[in-house]
C-alpha cells in the first residue's frame, strides 16, 4: 500500500515534467511545417502581390493625371466666367487676365489661350474694321487683319484674343470651322456647333502633330484643343435655342500633352513604367468593345530613353492596368505597364526565403520560451501574487488618505453631479454619502455660486486650470 502511494505521488510529480516538455516539443512540430507551407504559399503569391502594387502606382498615376486635367479645365471656366462679368471683355483685359494666370509656372502643359468670336456673314466686315482699329494692347493696331481662309460663308468662328501672340501670329483671325491644320474641318465645325448648343467643355478628337525647331533638334509634339461657349450675361441659357440665341463666342486652349504629362508625373515612374494615353472618342458614342478607334495621345518613352526590352507589349511577362478619364465630354485611356523583373525586385524574390527563415527561427525561440516558461511556472506565480498584493496595497493607502483627509475632496462629473465626496465633509453637511449624485453647487453662498458654476464649466470646455474662491451656506444657514 505505501508503494503504491508512493508510486502516485511520483506520477503526479512527473506530469508537469511531461506536459512541460511536451508542449514545446508541440511548438516545433507545428511551426516547422507551417514555416515551409508559408514558403511555399508566399512564393506563389509574390507575383499577385507585386500586380497590386503596380495597379495601386497606376491608380495614384492616374489620380494625378487626372486632377492636372481638371485643374486646367479650370482655367478656361475662369476665362468664361471672365466674360460673363458687368464689364465688356477688350483685349488688354484679356492679356491682363492670361497674364495673372501664370502659365508657365502653374500649367505648364498649356501652349495658348484664346478667344473665338462668333461672327454671323451679315456682321463679317464690321467685325474685322473694329478689329484692325483695336490699339487697346498694341497702338498701332492691327491694320492687316482679316479672317481667314478668306472666302464667304455663312458664320465664321474667328479667333481674335490670343495670348501669347508672339509665335502664333498664324492663328490670329484664324476661323476654326475652316481651320486648315484641321484633319477634318467638318468635324471641327461639328464639335464647335456642338459645344454652343450644349454649353459643355469638349475637348477635340483631333490631336494636331506639329514639328518644332529648337536647338537644331526637330521634334514633332502632339496638340489637343478644348473650347467652352461663352454666352451674353443676363440671357437665359436653359435651351438650346436660348443658348444659340445667346452665344458670342467661345474660349480655348491648346495644350502640349507631352508637356502636361511631364508635369503630372514624376521622374522615377517612366523609368520602370511605361505609360500611353489614348483618345478613344466622345463618352456618348464610346464602343467599350473595340480599340481600333483608339488615337495615341503620348508616349512615356518619348521622355526615356529605354531599351526596346523596356517598351514590351503586354504579355506573361509585363503587368498591364488600363484607366479610364472621362475629362471635356471624352474619355482617355491611360494603359499602364512595367516588366515583372522590374516590378519584382530582387528582395520581393527573396521574401520568401526571409519568411522561412524567419518561421523556423520563431520556432526555435517559441521552444525556448516555452521551455523556459514552464521551468519557470512556479516562480511567475509567486511573481504575480506579489505584485496583486503590492497593488491592494496601495489601493488601500490612497483610500485611508482620501478618507482620513481634513480636507474636502469631491469628484464632480462633466454636468457639475457629485460623484464621491469623502468623509470631511460630514463635519460641516452631516450625511456626506446623501451628497452623491446632488448638484455640486446647491451648498454655495448664492453670491459666490454663479461665479464657481461658470469657472467649473469653463474648465469642462476648455481643459485650462483655474483658481476659484466661493463660500458654503451651511444647513444652519
Amino acid at each position: 500500500m505505501k508503494l503504491k502511494t508512493m508510486t502516485a505521488a511520483m506520477d503526479r510529480t512527473s506530469r508537469p515534467a511531461i506536459y512541460s516538455t511536451a508542449l514545446p516539443l508541440l511548438v516545433l512540430v507545428i511551426g516547422i511545417p507551417a514555416s515551409l507551407f508559408l514558403f511555399t504559399l508566399i512564393q506563389d503569391s509574390v507575383e499577385n502581390i507585386a500586380r497590386l502594387r503596380f495597379e495601386r502606382e497606376a491608380k495614384d498615376a492616374n489620380i494625378i493625371i487626372e486632377g492636372r486635367l481638371r485643374s486646367y479645365n479650370d482655367v478656361l471656366y475662369a476665362l468664361r466666367a471672365l466674360f460673363a462679368s458687368e464689364k465688356p471683355v477688350d483685349r488688354l483685359r484679356f492679356h491682363r487676365f492670361v497674364e495673372s494666370l501664370d502659365l508657365k509656372g502653374r500649367y505648364p502643359g498649356f501652349d495658348a489661350l484664346n478667344y473665338a468670336a462668333y461672327v454671323p456673314a451679315r456682321d463679317k466686315r464690321r467685325f474685322e474694321e473694329a478689329v484692325r482699329r483695336d490699339t487697346s494692347l498694341d497702338p498701332r493696331g492691327y491694320p492687316q487683319f482679316a479672317i481667314k481662309p478668306p472666302g464667304k460663308r455663312s458664320e465664321y468662328y474667328v479667333i481674335v484674343y490670343l495670348e501669347p501672340m508672339a509665335g502664333y501670329e498664324f492663328s490670329f483671325g484664324l476661323d476654326l470651322a475652316k481651320s486648315l491644320a484641321a484633319v477634318d474641318p467638318e468635324k471641327v465645325a461639328a464639335t464647335i456647333r456642338s459645344q454652343r448648343d450644349s454649353g459643355k467643355l469638349i475637348a477635340s478628337g483631333q490631336p494636331l502633330r506639329i514639328r518644332s525647331q529648337k536647338k537644331s533638334v526637330s521634334k514633332e509634339s502632339v496638340f489637343l484643343a478644348m473650347r467652352l461657349a461663352v454666352y451674353r450675361n443676363g440671357m437665359p441659357i436653359d435651351t438650346i435655342e436660348q443658348r444659340r440665341a445667346a452665344f458670342l463666342g467661345s474660349v480655348g486652349s491648346g495644350f502640349n500633352v507631352e508637356s502636361l504629362m511631364r508635369a503630372a508625373l514624376n521622374e522615377e515612374m517612366p523609368r520602370y513604367m511605361r505609360i500611353t494615353l489614348y483618345d478613344a472618342g466622345f463618352a456618348e458614342q464610346r464602343d467599350l468593345h473595340s480599340s481600333d478607334a483608339r488615337q495615341l495621345l503620348f508616349d512615356s518613352d518619348q521622355l526615356t530613353k529605354s531599351s526596346p526590352s523596356h517598351s514590351t507589349r503586354a504579355s506573361d511577362s509585363t503587368f498591364v492596368h488600363v484607366l479610364s478619364i472621362e475629362i471635356a465630354s471624352r474619355v482617355w485611356e491611360v494603359e499602364y505597364s512595367a516588366r515583372k523583373d522590374v516590378v519584382i525586385s530582387r528582395l520581393d524574390r527573396a521574401w520568401p526565403f526571409g519568411v522561412l527563415a524567419g518561421g523556423l527561427l520563431s520556432s526555435l525561440l517559441l521552444f525556448g520560451v516555452l521551455h523556459s516558461l514552464s521551468s519557470s511556472r512556479s516562480r511567475a506565480l509567486k511573481l504575480a501574487a506579489q505584485m496583486t498584493k503590492d497593488l491592494r496595497e496601495t489601493e488601500e493607502r490612497f483610500r485611508l488618505i482620501a478618507e482620513n483627509a481634513s480636507d474636502l475632496i469631491v469628484l464632480i462629473d462633466p454636468q457639475g453631479r457629485r460623484v464621491y465626496v469623502n468623509p470631511a465633509y460630514g463635519r460641516l453637511f452631516g450625511d456626506y454619502k446623501g451628497l452623491v449624485g446632488t448638484d455640486a453647487f446647491q451648498e454655495m453662498h448664492p453670491e459666490d455660486k454663479e461665479q464657481a458654476r461658470k469657472a467649473f464649466f469653463d474648465t469642462v470646455q476648455d481643459g485650462q486650470n483655474r483658481h476659484v474662491e466661493f463660500r458654503f451656506l451651511l444647513p444652519s444657514g
